[in-house]
Formats: C-alpha cells, sequence, structure tokens
C-alpha cells in the first residue's frame, strides 16, 4: 500500500516545484519583503533570472496588488494584474500579463472616440448646410433684387433680417456645439436647487406668458439642498422650462415645476408641460435629434450630461396633454 503522506522536505519540495510550473506568474516573499520565490513563468516574461530577483523586494514591485508595470531586462515593462494571498509570515503574489487586454482596451476606446467624432462632425456639418443654404439663397435674391434698382427698404429690409436670422442661427449653434464638446470642470457648492428652480422659473415667466403658459410653482421651502454647479444647473433648468414652453406655444397650457426631498436622501426637481407630448422611444437625449425648427438638437444632450457629471439622473415620460423630465440628485453633504 502507498504511502498517504510525504515528509515535510518531500513536501515543500513538490509544492516548489508546483509553483515553478504553473501556468502563472508566482512570486512569494517573506516577512522583510525579500523574495523568495520567482517561477519560471516570470524568468520568461521580464528576462530577469531567479538568481537576479532573489532577495530584491518583491513588496515594492506588486504592492497591494491590482495592475503594476513590471519592469522587463533591456527596458520597458509589462502591466501584471496581481492577487496577493498571505499565509502565516509569507506573502504569495499569483499575476497574470495583461499588457495586450490594455492596449486592446485603449484601442477600442480610441475607437470609440473616432467614431464619436466622426458622427458629431458629419451632425455638425450638416445642422451648418442648412442656415448656410438659407442664408446663401437671400443674399441672391438681395443681388438679383440690387441688380434690377429694386432698392426700397421694404424690399431689401426683409432679405437681410432672413441673412441676420440665419447668421444667429450659426452662432447659437457653433455655441452649443462647443458647450457639448469641450465642457468646463464643475464648480460644486452647496446650493438650493428649490431657489435656482424659482429663479429661472421668473426669468422665463414673460416668455410664457407671451406664449399663453401659465407657469405652476410647487417648491419644497425645506429642501432641495444639493451640492452642484449653479451656472451649469442653470443652463439644464433654462433648457426644460423654454422646451416647456416652446411645446405649448401658440395654444398655450401649464408648466408644472417642482422640487422636493426624498426620504432615500435624494433631491427631485421636475418639468411638466401640457403640450402634445412625443414618442417615448424617440432618442431625445442623443446629439443633434430635435423635432423642432430651426433648433439645434444639442439642448437635451447637454442636459442629460450636466446631470449624469453631478452624479444625478434624468427620465422623461410623455403623451399627448402630459410630458414630464424628472431630475435626481444625491442631497447635499455639507452644511
Amino acid at each position: 500500500m502507498a504511502d498517504a503522506h510525504f515528509d515535510g522536505i518531500n513536501s515543500e519540495a513538490l509544492y516548489r516545484e508546483l509553483l515553478e510550473a504553473a501556468p502563472a506568474l508566482v512570486m512569494a516573499w517573506g516577512p522583510g519583503g525579500e523574495i523568495q520565490l520567482w517561477n519560471r513563468q516570470l524568468e520568461e516574461l521580464t528576462g530577469f533570472s531567479r538568481g537576479e530577483m532573489l532577495g530584491r523586494s518583491g513588496r515594492d514591485l506588486v504592492g497591494d496588488g491590482g495592475d503594476r508595470k513590471l519592469e522587463v531586462k533591456g527596458g520597458g515593462h509589462r502591466l501584471v494584474r496581481w492577487q496577493l494571498a498571505h499565509v502565516d509570515s509569507t506573502t504569495l503574489a499569483l499575476g497574470s500579463d495583461v499588457t495586450s487586454e490594455r492596449a486592446h482596451q485603449r484601442r477600442a476606446s480610441v475607437d470609440e472616440r473616432l467614431a464619436a467624432v466622426g458622427t458629431l462632425a458629419a451632425g455638425l456639418a450638416h445642422e451648418v448646410r442648412n442656415p448656410l443654404n438659407s442664408a446663401t439663397l437671400q443674399l441672391q435674391v438681395l443681388k438679383r433684387r440690387l441688380e434690377r434698382g429694386q432698392n426700397t427698404p421694404e424690399l431689401l429690409v426683409p432679405v437681410v433680417e432672413i441673412v441676420h436670422d440665419e447668421i444667429r442661427r450659426l452662432d447659437h449653434l457653433v455655441s452649443d456645439f462647443l458647450a457639448f464638446a469641450r465642457p468646463n470642470p464643475l464648480v460644486l457648492e452647496p446650493m438650493a436647487l428649490t431657489e435656482l428652480l424659482g429663479s429661472v422659473a421668473a426669468q422665463l415667466r414673460p416668455e410664457a406668458e407671451a406664449a399663453g403658459v401659465r407657469i405652476d410653482c410647487r417648491l419644497d421651502a425645506e429642501g432641495g439642498r444639493i451640492d452642484g454647479d449653479q451656472e451649469r444647473l442653470r443652463q439644464v433648468l433654462i433648457n426644460l422650462v423654454r422646451n416647456g414652453i416652446e411645446a405649448m406655444s401658440p395654444n398655450g397650457g401649464v408648466l408644472g415645476l417642482g422640487v422636493r426631498a426624498d426620504a432615500d436622501g435624494s433631491v427631485e426637481a421636475h418639468v411638466e408641460d401640457t403640450g402634445p407630448g412625443f414618442d417615448e422611444s424617440a432618442p431625445v437625449f442623443d446629439a443633434f435629434y430635435t423635432t423642432k425648427a430651426g433648433g439645434t438638437g444639442l439642448g437635451l444632450a447637454i442636459v442629460h450630461r450636466i446631470v449624469r457629471e453631478h452624479g444625478g439622473s434624468i427620465h422623461y415620460e410623455s403623451r399627448a396633454g402630459r410630458t414630464r423630465f424628472t431630475l435626481r440628485f444625491p442631497a447635499s453633504v455639507r452644511a
């Protein structure tokens, strides 16, 4: 009958041989951090022999584990993902070479960014072309009238006004595009979302009244404190409120605005209109998607990004007679 156990010396030798032959990077060090085991996989990967590495600091090479650069003989490095195990006074580090994986991720990230830039460039070119074509046509009209001697104000001023409006539209488009493509870092400070929404309502009330829209504010005076960038959130709220007003023009309606603090530690704000609504499957947060004549299609894309940068979320529901955008932010942790 075969022995059911190995003696201590043979057992230790077997374990060392298994670690040497393991299809993984294996390193071990003692209580002082000095390397006691440097297996063949590490020799092959780095070019450093066991004799060169024994006694060096394994703790300095691996740290607390995770992804770490490992020097390669002759220059350069490999990226190794380490996992640590502690047995008595010995630390065992098992690693895998993730250099190729990380390079693939970087290439994929670059490809995604290039694709996004291409999409944005195509969308911007399309949107720029419309006002340019319109302005060009009007300039041709202006030229023909001047050549015919039709130079009275009633014939020329309307054409000039159209050209001016198209140039202003282009300027608005470029401003929105820059805000979307090159956002500024947030400046977070404790603030009252209630006060900000109330301020936006007062600012846009003349526009609402001109469109036959009544603003109904229901703001929680006791809650609504968040850590936010006030100017960026003002941009968000102005965009949503103005969209609601425009959705109800020219027939008018009611624009409901509200802020309340929830028991789950969040602050909720909503903008609700009684307009015709839209298809809930529409990609309203996608860049350059718009249903408004003359719209840039960047407003809600900017809104979505700013809200997400604040650690918040934005959702909508829409049907004929009721469209509601709901924003949720973490409540402020500062006084």
